[in-house]
């Protein structure tokens, strides 16, 4: 096949890879021949500059029809960038998934630091080291998390290690930030310099935001087919973000204003996605 360009959300250019696209359809655990079928039957529809999100959409129209469980792995990113609009979601998100991961956490924090209290996202706590986790939501692709958010967090961090450090000094402090996009080059090269940690949707490499979900399986309620954007912004607003939450709810058709057979959809959809 000759060389063809697509075209990123960013809308940068880049040329087609199907080790790229293989490696994609592997994060949702599709086996290997069923991969190739698909990668031929993308491949047949290229055209120059076609947008990603056309490449992707052709892959989740398919994987819907032989398995939706894959089909909601694949499609992770999208969901877990529909889980607005405001970025309070994501960050229950974020804080029932350091949970997975043995961390004691607490959402919206209010901590006073050696000059002014300041609002933190997540706090993460684990063994003697606790997080101030700064979490940067954005329901649009191609945006990136920039330098000038890794220079707020370091300096918030500054003035709240000030004060808890004199008086917790046994007990050790760091930031985090949470992306569910990328981040920019600089606030990677800065975050470095200053020991800040950062994760973003596919960084650091082997512990990125979309490795720790696969791990875990926390799959958002956005990749559920079966809820209206109307349910699912209820359960949001309940703090309800997880398919593992919902599938656990026994006052589900209640809540959502169902029919029996509604209520089964959903929870038959549920552990579909959860069981297999």
């Amino acid at each position: 096949m000759k060389e063809l360009y697509v075209t990123k959300a960013s809308g940068e250019r880049e040329l087609f890879s199907e080790a790229k696209l293989l490696a994609s359809i592997g994060h949702a655990e599709v086996k290997s021949e069923e991969s190739r079928r698909i990668l031929n039957i993308v491949k047949e529809g290229l055209y120059e500059n076609i947008p990603t999100a056309q490449i992707h959409q052709l892959v989740e129209n398919y994987l819907g029809t032989v398995s939706p469980s894959s089909q909601a792995r694949y499609q992770l990113k999208r969901a877990v960038m529909t889980l607005g609009p405001t970025g309070y979601p994501f960050e229950v998100y974020i804080g029932e998934l350091l949970k997975k991961f043995g961390y004691a956490t607490l959402v919206s924090q209010l901590v006073r630091g050696s000059c002014v209290t300041h609002e933190v996202d997540v706090l993460a706590e684990k063994g003697e080291r606790v997080y101030f986790v700064e979490c940067k939501y954005h329901n649009q692709p191609g945006l990136r998390t920039d330098l000038k958010v890794a220079l707020y967090v370091v300096a918030r961090g500054e003035d709240l290690f000030e004060k808890l450090k004199s008086e917790h000094p046994e007990t050790k402090y760091a930031s985090w930030v949470f992306t569910n996009t990328k981040f920019s080059a600089d606030a990677i090269t800065y975050a470095e310099c200053k020991g800040l940690r950062l994760t973003g949707w596919s960084y650091p490499q082997n512990s990125s935001l979309q490795m720790m979900i696969e791990k875990t399986h926390l799959y958002p309620i956005t990749v559920l087919k079966s809820l209206s954007s109307k349910q699912t912004a209820r359960l949001l607003e309940q703090n309800i973000v997880l398919v593992s939450q919902l599938s656990g709810i026994t006052h589900l058709k209640e809540l959502l204003d169902l029919s029996d057979e509604g209520e089964e959809k959903i929870k038959r959809e549920c552990l579909l996605i959860e069981g297999e």
